[in-house]
């Protein structure tokens, strides 16, 4: 085989699972780490993920990776076994390589061919996630926080956005209310007017958002609400009803033998006034009948340039670019006459564009060149071109120059009025800056630029990322052990991406809230959040974020003791939770493979994952291996007072010592009041009752029954809704004979079990 060996040339990368495959550059990742294997048995699997539609005969295989046809059975099976085992395709699993008996092999996992030029990022470097102790928030966050990240730097149609006024409530009010300018109706339609559609609708959004007291809707949430629908009543009526505006314009471009003549409808609940202009140009049309409008609503218009054929030109990008051609708009840049080919306008979208394009390196080269050349730049533009250096850096995990470089730009907004002038450009860096704060542990100050991240949003008129910035709060309020918090956030969130039918953000968003409920105790309603994300999952061609949701959805089958469910989705996953199935392990009472699975597990790259490291532990001490044991307690290094690692680091103690104390152990004791301590301060009602609930166990089986009264009423309401606390409640008692207390317990340890057995030891 010849694989590409120039990685800057365009080339396929395959993803599927964890996994992602390069051919150019010969390199298998997971999770973002790369995995070691034999170069024929890398040379096998892309043979065959090449050939996927079909089973690839033994001979044919053989051919193309030895370059001969005498490969022995046992070298081309141990060659497979190979790539078998580094895919996580051993064993009956044959879920990506399967053998055709009597003829070869055909690979039948589902996987993603993406086009790209240069190296591609690993899955895990693709996306600014937010580190932390806690890792019960690893991906969700991650893929709602590269939502807005691209936003930060992706092409903004939508230059000038003109503040309305705020009342003395923080309220936005405008007399005009919300504009939204619909896609152009075009005749002809042809390949060289199609662009029309797209561009001029936002050269006339662009041109309203000039005028003072205007707010227009962001020209890419119109296309969301859109699409590629004609613009009909029904039409224009669903976008009223959904983001609530008031002035609707209705554009209409033709051309004629005279030029192109522009018609212009303004509906303004009802009340219809309408436009026409000719002119040389579409753009100059639009132009004219914009004013024209401007005049008819009472607006004394700022006096504007008339369109040149540069503008022509960036309105065909732009155009392209909301339309998600990117190697169109490549090629109208690359086409753009010397004139044009290096202003700056032109340049900026150039390095956007190879952001979105994940062409990092070459974006960074493009803002950097762009910020070095000229020094009288527009302020506009170099603020752009400093976002994009700190959009770079924060996918390259940079966060001191990505916080740099989007207080630079917020600094360039603010002194020339722009912050003013565009509020979502302004949002756009403080969510940059916020998110860079977050990930250098400046949680206060990065939590504080979301805020103000949202605000400018809102006054922006763009609903949906005011909505995506407050998703970002939830996820960090979250990991602060605030889930109550996170959980209005989310609500809130979820709201609008539904009236928006933003549906991907709408799934991360539940499974995020689905997350949240587990640590309040909620088990049913986290469930239902998690069933609702996995149905529109479903419909979603995310498998990155189908994942994160199945996950999720694990989760909740499990807390809700859902067995046979959790293992029918642990089984369909295309994905890898070792942490969930070893969980269910657990909880199925399975306990020598549950031993088994934490050992195997003990090579994977999971870092400090206290969750983890807890359920781990669990299964050594119920199995009797104390080795296993002591081995993942090794990974739990004790950590600063009221953080995680300190948490779990104590909770892991309480357990070992509880489990070889046969009478009352003062350490044990201590052990367990260290880790309440540690849980009541920094985590949440989850962690809180599982220490409790463990506690009450030990002190009930070693005979000290007035402490477990205590530490049970610090937590008794939940034993209604968890089944680890009302575990804890019926020993406690049972031992005290109190018949009454008991039965009503054991109802509640029927009622929550599902298919657990009572009969078992607690998980925790």
């Amino acid at each position: 085989m010849s694989p590409d060996s120039n990685p800057q040339r365009p080339h396929t990368v395959y993803r599927f699972g964890n996994f992602t495959l390069d051919p150019a550059t010969r390199a298998l990742h997971r999770h973002g780490k790369a995995v070691a294997l034999p170069p024929k048995s890398f040379d096998a699997i892309v043979y065959l993920m090449e050939n996927h539609d079909r089973a690839v005969g033994r001979d044919e295989l053989i051919s193309a990776v030895w370059g001969r046809v005498d490969a022995s059975d046992a070298v081309v099976a141990q060659t497979l076994l190979r790539a078998r085992r580094a895919i996580n395709d051993t064993g009956d699993r044959q879920s990506r390589i399967r053998t055709v008996p009597r003829f070869g092999y055909q690979w039948v996992g589902p996987f993603e061919a993406v086009q790209v030029r240069g190296q591609v990022d690993s899955p895990q470097a693709s996306t600014p996630a937010l580190g932390s102790r806690h890792t019960r928030w690893p991906l969700a966050g991650a893929l709602v926080i590269a939502v807005t990240v691209l936003v930060a730097v992706a092409v903004s149609m939508d230059r000038r956005t003109a503040t309305p006024e705020t009342t003395t409530d923080g309220v936005t009010s405008t007399e005009a209310g919300l504009t939204v300018v619909m896609p152009v109706s075009v005749q002809p339609e042809t390949a060289e007017t199609a662009w029309i559609r797209l561009g001029a609708m936002d050269y006339v959004a662009s041109r309203l958002r000039e005028q003072p007291g205007l707010v227009v809707l962001p020209s890419s949430r119109t296309l969301g609400l859109v699409g590629d629908q004609d613009v009909t009543a029904v039409t224009i009526n669903r976008v009223r009803d959904t983001a609530g505006v008031q002035n609707i314009l209705v554009p209409q471009a033709s051309f004629e033998e005279a030029g192109w003549r522009f018609r212009l409808m303004l509906d303004a609940a009802g009340d219809q006034q309408v436009v026409e202009v000719e002119a040389a140009s579409p753009l100059g049309a639009a132009a004219a009948a914009t004013d024209m409008m401007l005049r008819r609503m009472g607006i004394d218009s700022t006096t504007l340039p008339a369109p040149d054929q540069l503008t022509e030109r960036l309105q065909q990008v732009d155009a392209e670019l909301l339309a998600g051609q990117l190697a169109t708009a490549r090629g109208l840049i690359a086409t753009a006459p010397a004139s044009q080919a290096h202003h700056p306008q032109l340049r900026v979208r150039q390095g956007q564009l190879e952001f979105r394009a994940g062409q990092l390196d070459i974006a960074r080269d493009i803002f950097e060149n762009l910020l070095a050349g000229d020094p009288a730049l527009d302020s506009e533009v170099r603020a752009r071109a400093l976002m994009g250096l700190g959009a770079v850096n924060l996918r390259n995990r940079d966060y001191v120059a990505a916080e740099q470089h989007y207080a630079d730009a917020l600094e360039r907004l603010t002194a020339d009025g722009l912050d003013q002038r565009d509020p979502a450009l302004a949002g756009n860096a403080y969510n940059g800056r916020g998110v860079s704060r977050v990930e250098l542990g400046r949680m206060d100050d990065g939590i504080a630029d979301l805020g103000r991240a949202r605000i400018a949003m809102a006054r922006a008129g763009d609903e949906v990322e005011a909505a995506t910035v407050g998703t970002n709060i939830g996820l960090l309020e979250a990991r602060r052990g605030h889930p109550a918090r996170a959980i209005s956030e989310f609500e809130n969130a979820a709201s609008t991406f539904e009236r928006f039918d933003v549906r991907d953000n709408l799934a991360a968003v539940l499974l995020s809230k689905s997350r949240a409920e587990l640590q309040l105790l909620r088990p049913v309603v986290a469930l239902e959040d998690g069933q609702r994300a996995m149905d529109i999952g479903a419909t979603l061609e995310n498998p990155r974020l189908q994942q994160s949701i199945s996950a999720a959805y694990i989760s909740a089958l499990l807390a809700n003791g859902q067995l046979s469910r959790a293992e029918q989705q642990l089984r369909k996953d295309e994905a890898d939770h070792p942490q969930l199935a070893l969980q269910w392990l657990l909880d199925s009472g399975l306990t020598d493979e549950a031993a088994n699975q934490a050992e195997d597990m003990l090579e994977l790259e999971l870092g400090r994952n206290a969750d983890v490291t807890l359920l781990a532990i669990q299964s050594g001490l119920l199995a009797g291996r104390p080795a296993l044991v002591e081995q993942w307690r090794q990974r739990l290094l004790p950590g600063q007072p009221g953080s995680g690692d300190y948490y779990a680091a104590a909770m892991a103690e309480a357990l070992v010592l509880a489990a070889g104390s046969q009478v009352p152990d003062p350490s044990a004791r201590l052990a367990f009041e260290t880790a309440m301590t540690a849980a009541a301060s920094h985590l949440t009602p989850l962690d809180e009752v599982r220490t409790s609930s463990a506690y009450v166990l030990y002190l009930v089986d070693s005979g000290q029954l007035d402490r477990a009264s205590e530490v049970l009423g610090s937590f008794s309401p939940y034993a209604e809704s968890d089944y680890r606390a009302a575990r804890a409640a019926l020993a406690l008692y049972q031992a005290l004979d109190d018949e009454s207390l008991a039965a009503h317990a054991w109802q509640r340890v029927e009622a929550l079990a599902g298919e657990r057995d009572p009969g078992d030891p607690v998980i925790f």
